[in-house]
This record gives structure tokens, sequence and C-alpha cells, in this order.
């Protein structure tokens, strides 16, 4: 920028690219809409200048120097148009979400340059940028905006545009924009993406060698599954004991719990609303789609059920299960486990002599694994059934503990009321998948990607601005903003890996479609394994 001002020049051209250069380096760092003025007169200024020389029959030694540092100054304008669009984002950020909203809005309509509200967009995260401009009113200015700016979009500032171009048609037609049709070559993906990677693994390595397939070992599965299934439920034993025994927390209708529920599906809501979840009925004591595990019994049959199926993962039971490729035969695998899933939970006992001796091993009788069982089942965080949302809820053994657990009930109320969203058509096509991979990956990792994006839309920039927001969720008397109680991103299933793996090869639009609304065929699921 100093060579520039080193140069003396014309009035008609040279001087307003040294002006310009002045003018931008007065401007503090916080004034946007002065930076993207002055860019945009830098630019300009610059283009005039080269326009001029380009119709000089010869170029001088200095007309040679002024073209090298105005080379240099291309790239600090680059620069200063990302760092622009960062502080941009930064600034916005900060602002609760009805703000932010109304930020865009005028930004969006009003802003002396165009491509100022493309700057603000693209410093954003995406899910807060939709929540914000989802609030019903906003349409408007984001169909202005994409007026004002469909010609001369700078390179830096067209993934923003495209993005707000994609939601804009979504909001014109959420039942079609973005939907795309099947065909078998995205079926033959996901089928792959499905695949777990070490089942690829081994088959490529039998490959390699010359080898016949994996195949699946049913020998000694039982055997094998039995410890990797007690020392899983040992590690859930740990946390939910002492659990039980903590005094609850405000469960009663209208309650600090409800009310916390209430702020779940209104943030689902305002993302996926108008997608289909906005008809899904409000979580209420009273009206039965609110429930406190407290209250339950406890099924050990269904927490063991679930240890070996969905909560596999990568736990214990999954490494067993992987190493016995399991995966190469769902139906074999899952008779033994059925068997397991009976004996462990002590609702049937063994006959086979091997089994007998496995579960003898363990050293714990059947009644002490199921009564810890139904410990763990009534303190596990949440479960969503048949449109019922249920959840622990129970005090810390501090002011800050507690405060940590609403935040969790918060996630967990999230994912669990997005299970209650799900189209039934959706629900009874996962449930006829092959195996419990597969039906994880359409059962919880979707959903844990929609809470995800549920989480993001409110953290951090809504949960540090908007105190009534977090006296919603921490109680009426306590709106401090504790980062460390607020924590990180929900916990997931592995199979939010398969999940977002899915969403990048056929868009958001698709899933959406085939969660919300039923449309299964679109996931590329209409042939796969049953």
């Amino acid at each position: 920028m100093a060579s520039v001002a080193s140069f003396t020049g014309s009035a008609a051209y040279w001087q307003p690219v040294a002006r310009a250069v002045a003018a931008y380096g007065r401007l503090a760092p916080g004034d946007i809409s002065g930076r993207l003025m002055s860019l945009h007169n830098l630019g300009t200024a610059i283009a005039a200048w080269r326009a001029n020389q380009a119709t000089n029959l010869w170029l001088s030694s200095t007309d040679r120097a002024k073209a090298n540092a105005l080379a240099g100054v291309d790239a600090l304008i680059e620069t200063e148009w990302r760092d622009v669009v960062s502080a941009a984002g930064t600034a916005a950020n900060a602002l609760t979400t009805a703000d932010l909203g109304n930020h865009l809005d005028t930004v969006f309509r009003t802003s002396a340059r165009p491509e100022h509200g493309l700057v603000v967009a693209g410093g954003l995260p995406e899910d807060r940028l939709r929540a914000a401009l989802q609030i019903p009113g906003h349409e408007a200015a984001l169909t202005i905006l994409l007026a004002r700016t469909s010609t001369g979009v700078r390179a830096i500032l067209a993934p923003a545009r495209a993005w707000l171009a994609r939601l804009s048609a979504e909001l014109a037609s959420p039942d079609t924009a973005g939907v795309t049709a099947s065909s078998a070559t995205r079926e033959a993906d996901v089928k792959q993406i499905l695949t777990p990677p070490a089942t690829r693994s081994a088959r490529a390595a039998a490959v390699a060698a010359g080898a016949p397939p994996p195949s699946f070992i049913a020998a000694n599965y039982y055997e094998d599954l039995v410890p990797a299934l007690h020392a899983q439920m040992l590690r859930y034993w740990a946390w939910a004991e002492p659990m039980d025994a903590r005094a609850g927390l405000d469960v009663t209708p209208g309650g600090h719990v409800e009310g916390i529920a209430e702020e779940a599906k209104a943030r689902v809501d305002a993302l996926y609303g108008r997608f289909g979840s906005a008809g899904t009925p409000r979580l209420s004591f009273n009206a039965g789609t609110l429930q406190d595990r407290g209250t339950i019994v406890g099924d050990p049959y269904d927490m063991t059920r679930w240890m070996v199926r969905e909560g596999a993962g990568q736990s214990p039971v999954g490494a067993v299960q992987t190493a016995h490729h399991s995966f190469e035969n769902a139906a074999a695998s899952r008779a033994i486990e059925d068997r397991l899933i009976e004996h462990y939970s002590g609702r049937s006992n063994p006959t086979a002599a091997g089994e007998q001796g496995a579960l003898a091993a363990l050293g714990v009788p059947a009644t002490e694994r199921a009564r810890r069982l139904q410990i763990i089942d009534r303190m596990w965080p949440g479960a969503a059934s048949r449109g019922r949302v249920s959840v622990a809820a129970r005090q810390g053994a501090t002011v800050q503990e507690t405060r940590a657990i609403y935040w969790g009930l918060f996630k967990t109320m999230i994912h669990e009321y997005l299970h209650t969203t799900e189209h039934r058509n959706y629900r009874a096509w996962y449930s006829s998948l092959r195996d419990s991979h597969h039906l994880t990956t359409f059962q919880e990792g979707f959903t844990d990607l929609f809470t995800l994006r549920a989480w993001r839309s409110v953290a951090r920039g809504e949960i540090a601005a908007n105190e009534a927001f977090r006296k919603k969720i921490q109680g009426p008397a306590d709106g401090v903003f504790d980062s460390a109680a607020v924590g990180g991103a929900p916990g997931h299933y592995a199979e939010l890996n398969e999940a977002q793996q899915i969403e990048a090869l056929m868009g958001e639009a698709n899933m959406k479609a085939g969660f919300f609304r039923g449309n299964t065929a679109v996931l590329s699921g209409s042939r796969l394994p049953t």
C-alpha cells in the first residue's frame, strides 16, 4: 500500500487509486460498511487505471512499477475481503437470533453496497443463518438481496450467494426444492457408505490376498459377546447408580423441565417446521408427550437389546461384532444375539453348556444384572417412543453441575423430540432394514445430524447473547453465561458419520424429504437389503 502512495500520476487515473488506498487505511476494523465501500472504490479506481493503460502504445518504467505495485495491492485486497467477511460474521453472530434476523433484513434491503448482505451471510454459520432468515417476515428481504446481487459477485462471496439462493428456493417450495430422484449410482454409493469401514477393509484384504471373502464366524460368538456386554453394562452402571440416588428436578406440569422441552421443540421447529416438524404435538407432562424416566420401572430386556443393537457402535460389543464379521450374515448373527439378550437380561435361562458357563463366569447373577439394568434404563438420559419423550431429570452435586445438567437436558430433548417428528413411513421403512447398522444410521444417525444442526443454530452466539433463553434453560433466577456448563456439541452415535456422508452425497433437501415427509425413495434406500 505504501508503494502506491510513493508514485505521482494523472489526476484522472492514478490519483483516484492513491486516494482510495489512503482512505482505506484510515478506516476502523469494525467499520464493515465503510470498508466495503472503500474496497469497492479502490477496485473501481484500479480497474479504470488499468483500462487506460491498455490504450497506451508503450509503457514507461514508472508505469510498469505502478503495475507491479498494484499486483501486490490485488493480493492485499483479497486478504481484506476475507477479513471483512470474517469480521462481519463475528459481529453478527454475537446477536440474538431475533436481532440477527432483523439485522440481515436491513442489510439485505438497504445497504449502500448490495454485496454487504453476502459479506455478513458469508461469515455466519449456516445453521444460525437459516434460523434467523426463516423467522416469518424475512423471506422478502432474501429475495431482494438475490435480485440486487444477480451479477458481478466476487468469487469469495459466490458460495454465500449460492447457499442463499438454495434457501430461498426451499422456502418457496419446501416439499420439492432440491429434492432429486434416486438412481442406481446413488443407491450403490449409499450401500457403500452403509458398509462399516472394518467390513470394507476386511473384504479388500481378502481380495488382495486372493482369499475367500470374509464370512460370519459363529463359533464362540455368544461367549465372546458376554464379557463385552457385561463391560458395557458396568460402564453405564458407574454413573446410573449414583444418579438414581440424586434428588429430582422440577417435573411438574408447566415447570422448569417442561419449559426446557418447549424450548427444544421451538428451536427444532425454527429450522424444520416448514419441512414437516411443526405439526408434531408439544412436549407436555399433562398431555402424556413428556415423561420423567424416574417414574418408570425400567426394562432390563430393552436396555440389553439397545446395548447389543443400536448402542453397539464403537463399544466392546461392537468390537466383538466386527471381529466375528457379523455384518456379513445379519440373520445368523442376530439369532445368536437374540439369545444373549434374553439370557443376560434375565428373561430366560441358557440351556447350552457353553452359554451357561460364559454367563456364570461373570460372577453376577441374573437377578442382580436385571436390577442394575432396570436402574440404568430408568436413569437413561432420554428416549422417545410412540410420540412420547422421556428424560432422566436429576440434580447435580453443585449449582454448576446442575446448570450443566439443564443444558444436557436441552440437547437430549432436541434429539428425542426429533424422533417424534419422524414420518411414520420413514420409521416403518428403516425398521425393516436388514441389520442394526443400517437401521441405526437412519434412526439415530439422521436424528443426530438434525440435532447437531439445531444445536449449532443457537451455539454459541444465541446462547451468549440471549439472557432470556439462558434463563429458560437454567432457571428464571440463573441468567449467567457459563461456557463450561453449556458444553460442546451433543453426544452422538457413531452412525452420525454415515448420515453426514449421505447428506454430502445427496443434499440436505433429500434428507429432510425422507425423514420428515416419508419420501424414502429419494434416500437411495429403496433397494437396500432387508
